[in-house]
C-alpha cells in the first residue's frame, strides 16, 4: 500500500466536507481508499483526533468532522503549495500500484487525490518527463524504469498507512 501525504488527507477531508458541510470518518476514508488498498481506519481516526486537538477539525454530532477556520486556512495553504515529488509518487503508487503494459497514468485520479489544480500536475509531469522518470505515449504518460522505482519505494514503505505521512 502507498503512503498518504498530508495534502491527500486534507483533500479527502475537504472533498467530503464540501459535499455536506461535515464529513464522517467513512466519507473521508472512502476518499483515501485506492486500488492499492484501503486506508487503515485506526490510523485515520488517530490522525483526525490529533488534528482535532490541534483545533484544525471539530467533531460534531452524527458523528462527523468539520473544518475549523484554522483548519480551512491550513488546507488552503497546503493546496496553494507546489507539489513535491514524494507527494505525487505516493499518489501515483496509491492509484496505480501495478505495472500495466498499456494505458497511461490516471492523472485525473492523481489530481483529485492531491486536491490540486490540473495545470500544477501537468507542470510536475513535464518536469518528470524531462528528468526521464515518465514517458509520453499515445496512451498518456507511463513511468520509465526510474519512475517505477519511485512507485515501488512508496509501495514497499507505506508511511501514511503505517502511522506516518509524506510531507
Amino acid at each position: 500500500m502507498a503512503a498518504i501525504s498530508r495534502r491527500e488527507l486534507w483533500a479527502a477531508i475537504s472533498a467530503a466536507w464540501q459535499r455536506t458541510g461535515h464529513a464522517s470518518t467513512d466519507d473521508i476514508a472512502a476518499g483515501l481508499d485506492t486500488p492499492a488498498g484501503p486506508v487503515d481506519r485506526t490510523w485515520l481516526l488517530l490522525r483526525l483526533a490529533t488534528w482535532t486537538a490541534a483545533e484544525l477539525l471539530v467533531l460534531t454530532s452524527g458523528p462527523a468532522w468539520a473544518l475549523t477556520d484554522r483548519g480551512l486556512d491550513q488546507h488552503e495553504q497546503i493546496r496553494r503549495t507546489r507539489l513535491t515529488d514524494p507527494q505525487v509518487w505516493a499518489a501515483i503508487a496509491a492509484e496505480q500500484p501495478h505495472r500495466t503494459p498499456r494505458g497511461g497514468l490516471d492523472l485525473g485520479a492523481v489530481t483529485s487525490r492531491l486536491g490540486t489544480p490540473t495545470p500544477w500536475l501537468d507542470l510536475w509531469a513535464d518536469e518528470a518527463v524531462h528528468a526521464g522518470l515518465l514517458t509520453r505515449t499515445n496512451g498518456g504518460l507511463l513511468p520509465g524504469a526510474d519512475g517505477w522505482r519511485h512507485v515501488d519505494d512508496f509501495i514497499k514503505r507505506p508511511p501514511g498507512r503505517a502511522g506516518g505521512a509524506v510531507a
